[in-house]
């Protein structure tokens, strides 16, 4: 069921299947990406800037431009994915995009290593995301 879906999901059905049908529906997946090891590398979104882990997201490029600072009220999930009703509040900065990535939909960059594709994979829960706006070109600090 699609409230199922998962990384953990995924991966469970990829062990049980041949590396040929793991390729085959993996090529069928626009959102599918693929990656270059390197020995140690920043990554980096679609804006060419490394991405900070919790803070980091992707966005849909026609309603949220490269570099928005976001308020995001992000559900908290316990380590097997459910949400735990509790929220907290980050800023983020959208410096990415993806090709599942339309609408009102982010995609918030977890990390790098096992803890954080753990965490990415449950990631699939409604928040509220709040626009950060300069006031117009006004001086937001004084010297004096």
């Amino acid at each position: 069921a699609k409230a199922d879906m998962s990384m953990q999901a995924i991966r469970q059905w990829a062990d049980t299947h041949s590396a040929a049908e793991v390729r085959e529906l993996l090529e069928q997946n626009p959102s599918f990406v693929f990656f270059r090891p390197e020995a140690f590398a920043p990554v980096k979104g679609a804006s060419a800037v490394p991405l900070i882990a919790k803070a980091s997201v992707a966005s849909d490029r026609s309603l949220i431009p490269a570099g928005t600072t976001l308020l995001a009220e992000v559900p908290l999930l316990d380590n097997k994915g459910k949400f735990t009703g509790k929220y907290e509040m980050r800023l983020m900065v959208a410096l990415d995009v993806g090709g599942a990535i339309k609408g009102q939909h982010f995609d918030m960059y977890q990390g790098i290593g096992p803890e954080a594709g753990h965490s990415a994979g449950y990631y699939n829960h409604y928040g509220r995301v709040w626009v950060l706006k300069n006031n117009g070109g006004g001086q937001l600090f004084s010297a004096n």
